[in-house]
Order: structure tokens, then C-alpha cells, then sequence
């Protein structure tokens, strides 16, 4: 029905601007709906809305970047000149410009967030990954580990059949923290540095946990970790983002008090380009490694044309990047992905840090009080 009026609508426009009054050519009306399409999505985003089916137009930017660009081409080749075609021409220019500016930060063409390594300071391995509960791949997810050698490995969506098969890390891994779950919300935390403190929280969800701990790494390095994967705005979960985004807020708020060193890793169900995620840096203000170097999609692993950054390693000013890769198939529908920090004393006065306003402030408020309320 709704496709019925929009077709109607745009005959509509096209009766009244196109003086030639030439009946609509099948591909004409294919070009204005693959406008209409383009248009409406890159719009839907900018509603402040937490329905799933809004903050679901989040995620495929890249994808929409692309369809803006061949709407646009088409558009300008083989629609022929009227004021309604100038409209379609003007609006996709538009929206291919605001697609390529959230996408630009991205991009080996912007600016390095993160500073490269000096050489000098203390190095620490990351690894993140979402290995889809009832994926039996185990071995793929233990030869990467073993390949790449980390120091602190987080799993998440892992169960109890994912905790008995991982044992073997056990001999690299003495520290570890378990909360395996059947719910897809099981996580379990490796490191070979030893816990000053550790804690599993429930910070918005009953049934959704987090990891947060202190590690010591060295006599001169200690670290705050926090682990999350909060439940994506998807119906058969939440079908709103009002609980992803109070967890993101929180830990949020908690990193801005905090003094030490601080890394927060996990899938986080939400685009690194997202509103919520850059709202999540400038109040925490932490540094996202990718920005200056790639997008480092890890969902969908079966299908390439439909990827985004859902594994997330953010970090405070402390540290300077070494590498940052997205790692091979390991069986799950997210690939993990792999971060080399370099901790460096003299790195918090060389990198500027995101930093909220008082407007933006007063958003995360708002958001920690409609996921918790």
C-alpha cells in the first residue's frame, strides 16, 4: 500500500513539473524510486527515535554512500533536463555529500586519531570477538588466538559448550573471568596479566552482562578494562536502542571519572559513525583507533555487501597504535578484530581528546535514565 501512494505520488510531481507531459518511462519511475529510496534513507537517521526500524539506517551508510552515487550517475546520464529531474539531481548531491562527510573520519584520506607508534613505550595486544553461540568452529577461533599471540582476549555470545572447548587457553590465560550464557549473551574474558580487581555487571539489562576490571600489565601499567555487549535494536531483542544506549552512556560517564589508562572493547551492536557512538566518545573522551585508517567491518561475514563496524577497541590518550586488523572468518557471522597498543606517558599531551558540551552532556543523561528508569 505504502509503495502504491509513493509510485502515485511521484506521478503526481512529475504531471505537474514536467511540461512536456510525456508518459513516464519505466526507467524514469525506477530512477525517482531509487531516489526516493536514497533520500529518505539518509534522513530516517537524523530523527531523534530509538524505534529499531529508525536506528536500524545507522548502520548501512556505506552501502546507501554507494546507491546515492549510481542514483546520482543515472540521474545526471538519462533523465532527461526538466525542474522536477534538476530536484532529483540537487537532492541526490545532497545526499551523497552528507553520506561521504559522517563516512569521510574513516577513511585513510582523514586524519589519524591515533598517533602512530614511537617505539619506546609498552606494548599490549587486543583481541575482540563475537563468535556466534552456536558456531562449532572452535579451532579457527583458537589457531587466530594462538597465530596472533595477544594479551587480553574477549569473547562474547560464548555458552558453556564455548567455555569447555576454550579450556586450552587456560595455559597462556591464567586470569580469566567466565560468564557463559545461553542467551547469546555469554562473555568470557582471558588476559595473561593478573586481575587487581574484577566485576561482572548487569548494568541496564537483567539477563545482559558486563565485564569491568583492573589489570595490572606491568610494575609502571595497570589498566582499566570494561568488556560490553549490550543487546542490538533488532525485534526479536530490544526494539528500541533505549537499552544499548543507557549501557554505552554509563560506562561512558564512568571513563570520564576515572584517571588510569582505560580501554573498552566488545561488539557494541552500534556503528562507529553512529550518532550514539560518537555522543559515546566525546563524553568518555576515548579514541577510536580505525579513524585515519579504515572502516574494519566485522558483520556480516557471509555477506559482503552488507558490512559495518560492530567490534569496537576504543582506548584513552595513554596509548599510540601499533596495528589494527580485521582478522579472518573464524565460522561466526562477525569477524574479530585485532588491536596492538602502545602505551607512551607522553602520549596524552600529543593527542587531542573528544571532549562533550554541556548540550551533549545533558543527552547521555537522558539517555542513562530512560535505560535504567
Amino acid at each position: 500500500m505504502l509503495i502504491k501512494v509513493y509510485i502515485s505520488r511521484v506521478l503526481t510531481l512529475v504531471a505537474i513539473f514536467d511540461s512536456n507531459e510525456i508518459p513516464l518511462r519505466t526507467l524514469d519511475l525506477a530512477i525517482y524510486l531509487l531516489t526516493g529510496f536514497c533520500v529518505i534513507a539518509t534522513l530516517i537517521p537524523l530523527l531523534a527515535h530509538h524505534k529499531w526500524w529508525v536506528r536500524i539506517f545507522d548502520f548501512p551508510h556505506a552501502q546507501l554512500t554507494f546507491l546515492t552515487f549510481v542514483s546520482l550517475v543515472l540521474a545526471v546520464t538519462l533523465l532527461p533536463w526538466s525542474f522536477l529531474n534538476s530536484a532529483v539531481v540537487i537532492a541526490l548531491l545532497s545526499g551523497l555529500v552528507y553520506q561521504c562527510y559522517i563516512l569521510y573520519p574513516y577513511t585513510t584520506l582523514a586524519n589519524k586519531e591515533v598517533m602512530q607508534k614511537s617505539g619506546i613505550g609498552i606494548g599490549l595486544k587486543l583481541l575482540a570477538g563475537n563468535v556466534f553461540m552456536e558456531n562449532r568452529e572452535v579451532e579457527s577461533c583458537l589457531e587466530v588466538i594462538s597465530e596472533l599471540d595477544p594479551d587480553i582476549v574477549l569473547l562474547v555470545e560464548t555458552d558453556q559448550w564455548w567455555q569447555q572447548q576454550t579450556r586450552p587457553l587456560s595455559k597462556k590465560y591464567p586470569h580469566q573471568v567466565a560468564v557463559p550464557q545461553d542467551n547469546t549473551y555469554g562473555m568470557l574474558l582471558f588476559s595473561k596479566y593478573e586481575f587487581i580487581e574484577n566485576e561482572v555487571l548487569y548494568l541496564v539489562e537483567k539477563d545482559v552482562p558486563s565485564i569491568h576490571a583492573k589489570v595490572a600489565i606491568s610494575s609502571e601499567l595497570t589498566i582499566q578494562l570494561h568488556c560490553l555487549h549490550p543487546a542490538p535494536p533488532v525485534p526479536t531483542q530490544n526494539d528500541t536502542t533505549i537499552e544499548r544506549d543507557a549501557e554505552l552512556m554509563l560506562v561512558a560517564k564512568t571513563v570520564k571519572t576515572g584517571e588510569i589508562p582505560t580501554i573498552v572493547m566488545g561488539d557494541l551492536n552500534d556503528v562507529a559513525w553512529s550518532f550514539n557512538t560518537r555522543l559515546f566518545q566525546k563524553v568518555s573522551g576515548l579514541l577510536d583507533p580505525r579513524k585515519g585508517r579504515g572502516f574494519f567491518n566485522t558483520f556480516h561475514a557471509n555477506y559482503p555487501f552488507l558490512r559495518w563496524p560492530l567490534d569496537h577497541i576504543f582506548h584513552s590518550s595513554h596509548f599510540k597504535l601499533s596495528r589494527i586488523s580485521r582478522l579472518p572468518n573464524i565460522g561466526s557471522d562477525h569477524f574479530p578484530i585485532f588491536a596492538e597498543l602502545e602505551y607512551d606517558p607522553a602520549a596524552t599531551k600529543q593527542q587531542p581528546v573528544p571532549s562533550a558540551g554541556g548540550h551533549e552532556e545533558k543527552q547521555a543523561r537522558q539517555k542513562i535514565l530512560k535505560g535504567i528508569g
